[in-house]
């Protein structure tokens, strides 16, 4: 046998004593999605609350007369309140780097037994993950938080779904009675509820309609069925607004509202969300402690949300679904 068939023959690759390879070397983390949170984008944002604070109303009228002589003081500007209370809300988490060992999470780990201790492993990935999921669940608190029968992080807090409300002194946007929204009645939907938003709302420079998801993706089906919109290529991936055809009311989508097809209407400055300070959203705590080994990382704000005028609010929902 020449030297060459035996190379051939004899020097193959055999790798049937090994098993599959897994390259778990690469220390990048894909987090989980997180729907981003938006609400606080448009509304007015009240600082410096610390327990409960009163908002400062103001209403007045003129009374046209004959411009002569006999002309006599008439109307009167009312001065009123309505307090907004926050709620000291707060998380707390807590890392054991030994809990790392024996998997591909201890790439993470620094050399040294002692120092490993003392740094959080793939610190600027979970950083920024736990803020995203921060920022998401405040958004359903602000819209969905009920303290007196929600669950769960939904507990910690009134959002404005649980007083915004026609039996509270809103306005009844669903005059008609209609039973639920769907792709082929959206643009209805959402057209009596700029006809029935009060003219004084409606025609302000701030003048807003906040809905879900899944109403907005209804009235844009709706619209592109009707042959009532047009896409700019240029926003089709950022897709979270739209004005109305017809009107001049902007419709924003806010993830605070997925899953329900409650609809409102009014002047963005007019829902309040009260804090003691803003960048107490994004500001946390890291330590390491010694007395037990593991990392701390904690953050606390003031949060609770308010309108001055419920009678400026304009409030849509399906009368098959809950209020």
């Amino acid at each position: 046998m020449s030297l060459k068939k035996y190379l051939s023959t004899k020097f193959n690759w055999d790798v049937s004593g090994l098993a599959a390879y897994v390259d778990e070397q690469r220390e990048d983390l894909i987090v989980k999605s997180v729907t981003e949170a938006r609400t606080l984008q448009y509304v007015s944002i009240q600082q410096g609350i610390k327990g409960s604070q009163e908002l400062k109303l103001m209403d007045d009228s003129i009374v046209y007369q004959d411009g002569d002589c006999t002309m006599t003081p008439d109307g009167d500007t009312v001065f009123t309140d309505r307090a907004i209370a926050v709620e000291t809300l707060g998380y707390m988490k807590s890392f054991c780097q030994k809990d790392l060992d024996g998997f591909w999470t201890q790439l993470g780990l620094r050399p040294g037994a002692m120092a490993e201790d003392k740094t959080l492993p793939f610190e600027a990935q979970i950083i920024s993950y736990l803020l995203q999921l921060h920022s998401f669940e405040l958004d359903k608190l602000i819209w969905k938080g009920n303290k007196a029968t929600g669950s769960g992080n939904l507990s910690k807090m009134n959002g404005f779904r649980q007083f915004l409300t026609v039996a509270n002194g809103c306005v009844n946007l669903n005059d008609n009675s209609v039973a639920s929204i769907s792709a082929s009645n959206a643009f209805d939907v959402f057209y009596n509820c700029f006809i029935n938003t009060p003219a004084n709302v409606a025609e302000a420079n701030d003048f807003i309609c906040f809905t879900g998801r899944e109403n907005f993706n209804f009235l844009t089906k709706n619209l592109v069925d009707d042959n009532l919109f047009h896409y700019n290529p240029a926003n089709i991936g950022d897709l979270n607004e739209l004005i109305l055809p017809g009107t001049n009311m902007r419709i924003v989508k806010v993830n605070g509202l997925n899953g329900l097809d409650n609809i409102y209407t009014g002047r963005a400055s007019q829902f309040v969300f009260g804090t003691d300070l803003s960048s107490d959203f994004e500001n946390f705590d890291l330590w390491y402690s010694q007395d037990d080994d593991v990392i701390y990382l904690r953050s606390k704000f003031r949060a609770g949300v308010q309108v001055p005028f419920l009678s400026q609010i304009g409030v849509w929902n399906g009368t098959s679904s809950p209020n």
